[in-house]
């Protein structure tokens, strides 16, 4: 009996999964940092506070999947992005091969063992749900079931806000293909979310109405550099990926100037798929570096952001590894080892890279040690409001984030005379002076608290330049 090629891949992807939920298993920490851990915390106090499934910054799609993962801890949680990078990967592959790629069972490893996608499967981060839409959309595309493409698309901006940057995309892409009426089922996230968020928000429009990123312009400040993200190459596919997409982006151009000599007319389907593949990662890409050069719709520069199109990008890559493929004197042995010697070197490069397991970081680290001591006090009741700013202390210190009649945020305890007697502070150095404003000279000579423990780095991280500490302050 012949083994089908898709069966080994289903082998393959199985047993990356087994290693991606032994990898997160062994990592105390995760990539995302604070991020990571607040999305974490939507999902798992949805059963308490159910208006988190429409929360803007928690994006209602991906805190939908979550949830279900999130009772039962950070972990498990961690293990809902394993699954959901794993299913991104069986769509590359699906599609590479649909757009004739010899070598698509190579886009399994382009795409999961791209450093950024490595580094977010290992985190509660949103990217990998949007990845996942993103490509399955695509892929009905090159399937030709442009109505459930339009569907599967039409939900990407409640995975992550750039999906209002894709759908256009999408939108011109059917005006061409002359898929007039599919265009209507793009809107069918929209309409559907729309209609449920009016019933707690009472407004149809809240969608936009309520974007928390409008007034955020000049938050995080912005670059003076427009390529911004291109510079971050080395985290996003990796340097021995770099020369597959340069490859694969040239062989692509190529194709391009070919049609455009004979005309549209004459294209073929795998050409005009290839534009839409291109298009939109270049939306994408240039989107992200407008808001960040500009600093507006609170764009902090962050490069993960980029693992939303991994996927786009893994193909293009795959492209450029079968020009390499092709090109190789016919024999078959020779072609498996050159291609076989290319992946060692992409699946080597993250983890030399990043050294995985991934542990807590320095920041989360003296949040537990916070935490640990909090947790045996009396103050640890539930009678007093916690003020707090940074996610990880709604883990550390067992509080729930949502309940605001027992925290609050630390920008709102600047003003003391308003805060209750008894209630507790929470400082970090991190959160306190950037995000709320609140210089530690104003808590700390502030005669309404008094100082209850602090926690700071070790004398050799202090050494290092590391001087992140923790207050713990009591409202008199």
């Amino acid at each position: 009996m012949q083994i089908k090629q898709d069966h080994i891949v289903i082998v393959v992807l199985t047993l990356l999964l087994a290693g991606f939920i032994a990898l997160v298993a062994a990592s105390t920490g995760s990539h995302g940092g604070e991020d990571s851990f607040m999305h974490y915390l939507f999902a798992r106090y949805v059963p308490q506070h159910p208006e988190n499934l429409l929360s803007h910054w928690g994006k209602p799609l991906f805190t939908l999947f979550l949830t279900p993962f999130a009772q039962y801890g950070y972990t498990v949680a961690k293990v809902y992005n394993c699954i959901a990078g794993i299913l991104a990967a069986w769509f590359t592959y699906k599609t590479a091969e649909r757009l004739g790629l010899k070598t698509s069972v190579a886009a399994v490893v382009l795409l999961l063992f791209a450093p950024l996608f490595f580094l977010c499967i290992n985190s509660a981060l949103t990217e990998v749900t949007f990845a996942l839409f993103l490509i399955a959309g695509i892929y009905l595309i090159v399937c030709d079931k442009y109505y459930a493409a339009a569907i599967i698309l039409s939900f990407l901006p409640f995975a992550r806000t750039e999906g209002f940057i894709i759908l256009p995309v999408i939108a011109a892409y059917f005006i061409w293909q002359r898929k007039y009426i599919h265009i209507l089922f793009l809107g069918s996230g929209l309409a559907l979310y729309s209609i449920i968020g009016y019933f707690h928000y009472h407004d149809l429009f809240w969608v936009f109405t309520k974007n928390p990123y409008a007034d955020q312009n000049g938050v995080y400040g912005k670059s003076s550099y427009f390529w911004h993200f291109a510079d971050g190459y080395r985290d996003i596919i990796g340097d021995p990926q770099k020369w597959l997409f340069a490859i694969g982006f040239i062989s692509f151009l190529i194709s391009l100037n070919k049609t455009l000599k004979t005309g549209w007319a004459n294209a073929s389907e795998t050409v005009k798929h290839w534009v839409l593949i291109i298009s939109c990662s270049l939306a994408y890409f240039f989107a992200h570096s407008t808001v960040w050069y500009f600093g507006i719709q609170g764009s902090a520069g962050l490069i993960r952001v980029m693992a939303g199109i991994l996927p786009l990008l893994a193909l293009v890559c795959n492209r450029g590894l079968e020009a390499i493929y092709k090109r190789i004197p016919i024999n078959a042995n020779i072609r498996l080892a050159v291609m076989v010697t290319i992946l060692f070197f992409v699946v080597e490069y993250p983890i030399k890279r990043y050294h995985p397991p991934i542990e807590l970081g320095t920041e989360e680290q003296l949040i537990y040690r916070a935490g640990d001591w909090y947790k045996t006090t009396p103050y640890h009741n539930g009678e007093q409001k916690v003020y707090y700013f940074a996610p990880t202390v709604g883990i550390a210190f067992d509080i729930d984030p949502f309940d605001f009649s027992k925290r609050d945020y630390l920008n709102n305890a600047k003003e003391s005379e308003g805060v209750a007697k008894g209630s507790i502070v929470v400082y970090d150095t991190h959160f306190g002076p950037q995000e709320c404003k609140y210089p530690f000279e104003d808590i700390n000579n502030d005669p309404n608290y008094v100082l209850l423990q602090k926690f700071q780095q070790s004398p050799e991280r202090r050494r290092q330049g590391d001087m992140y500490e923790i207050y713990i302050y009591k409202r008199k």
